[in-house]
């Protein structure tokens, strides 16, 4: 691979729209991995830009795992600048009707599902770490809540690629493209757009300054709490949020036990069962830590004074917890 040229991966590159695809991406100049469930047509081995192509069937397993493997052993160290998925299919009856298998068989759903849903995210997840080193993404819709970034409560946005077709929200009037009828909020939707400026203005400051009071936060808990653990990557995560899991107790006592630190739990306690977030359960936390799951978050005002005051007042509640289980069960 030649790191003076960008590197894209098409699946379904054999024909038709995917073909006219990885076509665009070589006019262009890009170096270009490719997969379909066909052998390299003739006209692309004679492509000098063509780097490799991988015959895969993407609704296997192990031939989307095998795809992801050689895909990767191909790019070495070398960063993936797009990740474009081709491959699809909308499920039909026998007569060629298109959700035709609703009233037939339900197993006609497990190869659309694999397809058009797992495929694309075992795909994401496989080349994530190529795509982070080329600044490549892969986002089809996205949402923005304002009030995450200083914005008013009840103000976001919604981010739609230009192709990709969603239902409208509501039933009414034809405001925002026939997507949310209503009158749009003018004011909030300015705010919005100001808070956005500010955050693309000193972004990195407010990120520096956030991850500093959540380090601090953790060193105090950490230092304080045995059995305490913080769930995530230790570096690849938001900087203002720390999920800490308090073996053996549980997150609503935890949360009532707190008077002036606000925090949300990762586990609902009732009075006879705990469910355990689904975040949590994918991430595979031990049980006895996830049903004391807390997460704490940290802001762009937030100061070290705070901080300490709210470490303080967690180890309290913590320890008085922890003490009064070891007392029960004695």
């Amino acid at each position: 691979m030649e790191e003076s040229r960008k590197t894209v991966i098409v699946t379904g590159a054999s024909r038709g729209i995917g073909h006219t695809t990885a076509r665009m991406f070589l006019e262009r100049g890009w170096q270009i991995i490719t997969c379909s469930r066909d052998d390299t047509p003739e006209a692309c081995k004679r492509d000098p830009n063509w780097t490799c192509h991988i015959p895969t069937d993407l609704g296997d397993a192990d031939s989307l795992a095998n795809f992801i493997e050689e895909a990767n052993a191909a790019l070495g160290d070398q960063p993936l600048h797009a990740l474009v998925n081709n491959a699809g299919m909308s499920p039909k009856s026998e007569y060629k009707e298109r959700l035709g298998c609703l009233n037939g068989d339900l197993e006609a759903w497990h190869e659309v599902f694999e397809l058009n849903l797992f495929a694309p995210l075992k795909l994401s997840r496989g080349f994530a770490s190529a795509l982070h080193k080329g600044a490549g993404a892969i986002v089809n819709i996205t949402s923005i809540a304002g009030h995450k970034i200083y914005a008013p409560k009840g103000i976001g946005a919604l981010y739609v690629r230009r192709g990709v077709q969603i239902d409208e929200l509501m039933l009414g009037a034809g405001q925002e493209s026939g997507r949310r009828p209503g009158t749009e909020n003018v004011i909030f939707s300015v705010a919005l757009g100001e808070a956005c400026t500010m955050v693309n203005k000193d972004l990195r400051d407010y990120s520096n300054h956030m991850k500093a009071m959540r380090d601090w936060l953790e060193t105090r808990i950490l230092s304080a709490i045995p059995g305490a653990q913080i769930n995530g990557h230790p570096d690849q995560r938001l900087p203002n949020t720390s999920s800490f899991s308090f073996k053996g107790l549980k997150a609503n006592e935890i949360l009532d036990s707190l008077e002036t630190v606000a925090a949300s739990a990762g586990a609902a306690c009732h009075s006879d069962s705990i469910t355990i977030s689904s975040v949590l359960e994918a991430m595979r936390i031990p049980w006895e830590f996830a049903m004391g799951t807390v997460r704490f978050s940290t802001g762009r005002y937030t100061t070290e004074e705070e901080i300490g005051k709210a470490a303080d007042e967690v180890c309290r509640a913590v320890g008085r917890l922890a003490r009064e289980n070891v007392a029960m069960s004695s």
